[in-house]
């Protein structure tokens, strides 16, 4: 940080954090291959941070239009035969992959995965 630095920058950083922390995580874990990404909650209003998203995991992330779409709202809509899957498909909203900016993507989370460790683990 710097005097120079502003709000959208603040900002910008947690989304990055967000979207590094989430590749961390899916990384750590041994998961099937898996296409596309669903996402849910609060953040996948953000079409900066799912754009990334996808940007980083190199992967499609699907998100819903609709609030918690992927958990117990689409589960009533189903339970309740409201409407079929063709009006379900329409309410999402999918984010491919930007080959161009790849490369840019990965340099940048390598630079904050390598500065962690200055910031995590902190003596009180």
């Amino acid at each position: 940080m710097s005097l120079y630095t502003t709000k959208q920058h603040m900002l910008r950083a947690v989304l990055e954090s967000i979207a590094y922390r989430v590749h961390d995580n899916l990384q750590s874990k041994e998961l099937p291959e898996i296409k596309t990404f669903k996402a849910d909650g609060g953040t996948t209003a953000n079409p900066q941070l799912m754009q990334l998203q996808a940007d980083l995991l190199g992967r499609d992330v699907t998100v819903c239009k609709l609030d918690t779409c992927w958990g117990v709202a689409k589960g009533v809509i189903r339970a309740l035969a409201l409407p079929t899957t063709n009006e379900i498909d329409s309410k999402l909203r999918s984010y491919q992959p930007n080959p161009a900016v790849s490369s840019i993507v990965h340099a940048n989370y390598e630079h904050w995965s390598a500065s962690r460790p200055r910031f995590t683990n902190w003596k009180q």
